[in-house]
């Protein structure tokens, strides 16, 4: 209940200032922008930045006000190239849509509101997945102060309800409640499609322990039913809009081995940039990489299951070629929600007394980057 007050009671104050800021005008979280949505078809409660793209949010407020939308053009708002890719991630929208009980004047409070449950839920998960462990239950701080989460709050998006089922999802496993895992699971690919990954990492993790007749197994529906939700979920998509979420143009410009410029990784391109400037991007992406050299060094110690290292290793993979650190870190802080997430639950299952002081770490860094959110952006 401790992480779920502190957690509750940052966002509620970050939300309160950043409110203030925008003359209590809580649709500016939409962030919505007139290249994508049209101020005289918009409806009046929603405010349109001129001259701007704006962000995802947008998206989400249209998926909010009809969230099985098949009009790329409707109540003001356009889809970008893809509105399959956008679709994809229902479950945010949905639940501000049933919170705002259809009413599109409501919407912007209602994602707002969802977000809010979210981050209170992930601190509640975080502090039990932390006690489960033997921890105390505010090292579960490591997971819920993810910094990169106030990037997502600012903007309407659907990281923190992902983490929140994700983290979810790795309590229910320890706790053995196989069946509820599985559903928390299905929900969190819902939410966001890349927690994909918790199930893909459970296949070979199951079939491991099957050959050696192990008792830690993964239950086969951890993989198998979120598995063919997604792969059913995907399909209407293709039906719906005609075209796969994951488009060719899709992949092009979100995960590539090298980026545009460079023969380099797009991870390693910024870091050339920005580190020798030592600016705020350089520290994250520096945090980043001790954060994931943490979790190496504690693999063989820690007691998570095969599955979840399995998941571990696979996001690194896939944090290793994917072109977000391109974009600023508005996009690879996001990118790399499920990277954190599990890679805290393996730091909290070594048991080890330093992990506090990871936990005071994330939580002084979410509350810097809060301040430069509400300070410079």
């Amino acid at each position: 209940m401790a992480t779920l007050l502190i957690v509750l009671g940052l966002y509620l104050a970050y939300f309160g200032a950043r409110l203030a800021m925008r003359a209590g005008d809580i649709s500016l979280f939409v962030w919505a922008g007139d290249r994508y949505t049209d101020p005289l078809a918009v409806a009046p409660h929603l405010s349109v930045l001129t001259d701007s793209n704006g962000y995802d949010g947008q998206f989400y407020y249209r998926l909010a006000v009809e969230p099985f939308t098949s009009a790329h053009t409707d109540h003001g708002v356009s889809f970008d190239s893809n509105p399959a890719y956008r679709q994809q991630r229902i479950l945010y929208p949905l639940l501000a849509h049933a919170l705002a009980l259809g009413r599109p004047q409501l919407v912007p409070t209602a994602l707002v509101v969802v977000n809010l449950i979210a981050a209170a839920a992930l601190g509640w998960f975080a502090g039990a997945l932390a006690k489960a462990w033997g921890q105390h239950a505010l090292t579960g701080l490591l997971a819920a102060l993810y910094p990169g989460l106030i990037l997502t709050f600012d903007l309407d998006l659907a990281e923190i309800l992902g983490a929140a089922l994700v983290v979810g999802t790795l309590w229910l496993l320890t706790r053995k409640r196989h069946v509820l895992a599985t559903l928390s699971l299905c929900l969190a690919v819902l939410a966001k499609e890349t927690t994909i990954g918790l199930a893909v990492a459970a296949f070979p993790a199951y079939l491991w322990a099957r050959l050696l007749t192990s008792r830690r197994a993964p239950r086969w529906h951890l993989w198998l039913v979120p598995g063919a939700l997604y792969v059913l979920w995907q399909a209407w998509l293709r039906y719906n809009w005609g075209t796969a979420s994951l488009s060719d143009g899709t992949v092009t410009g979100n995960v590539t081995v090298t980026s545009v410029r460079s023969r380099a990784p797009a991870i390693w391109r910024a870091l050339v940039v920005h580190v020798p400037q030592m600016d705020l991007i350089a520290i994250e992406l520096l945090a980043l990489l001790i954060f994931v050299l943490l979790v190496f060094l504690a693999l063989w110690r820690s007691q998570e299951t095969l599955h979840v290292k399995l998941a571990f290793l696979s996001y690194v993979g896939l944090a290793a070629i994917i072109t977000h650190y391109l974009g600023g870190d508005w996009a690879f802080m996001r990118a790399l929600t499920e990277l954190w997430m599990i890679g805290s639950a393996i730091l909290l299952a070594t048991r080890h007394r330093g992990v506090g002081w990871l936990a005071l770490a994330a939580a002084l860094s979410w509350g810097a980057m809060a301040v430069v959110m509400l300070l410079y952006r």
